[in-house]
């Protein structure tokens, strides 16, 4: 075996050997992502933690913190509790984020 030849192999099995890393890479960075939801529900679904994304309506966070209306609106107008308004009018649906609502009623509490 020529000294050229024995490079051509050892090319080869380098290649072969970054193709394995790369794709065993992928498999944990795979296997972390898929661990992390299953961790994350089972956290959401005991209570332990809420969803940052989680959406509720005026009836909710009155429910929640034990509010009224009044109390919600005025939260709104001085802009301690930010809100998304999915339209123009008055009658447009009002939501607020979970993560922004927790945020303000913990802070007035005080």
């Amino acid at each position: 075996m020529t000294v050229l030849e024995k490079r051509a192999i050892l090319s080869d099995f380098r290649a072969i050997i970054d193709d394995l890393r790369a794709e065993i890479k992928c498999e944990i960075r795979r296997e972390i992502k898929e661990a992390s939801k299953e961790i994350y529900a089972v956290l959401t679904n005991q209570g332990i933690i809420e969803p940052e994304e989680r959406v509720l309506t005026k009836a909710q966070l009155m429910e929640m913190y034990n509010v009224g209306k009044t109390k919600i609106e005025s939260m709104m107008a001085d802009g301690t509790l930010p809100f998304i308004k999915s339209g123009d009018s008055r009658q447009s649906r009002v939501t607020f984020r979970w993560a922004d609502a927790r945020i303000a009623f913990e802070t007035t509490r005080r």
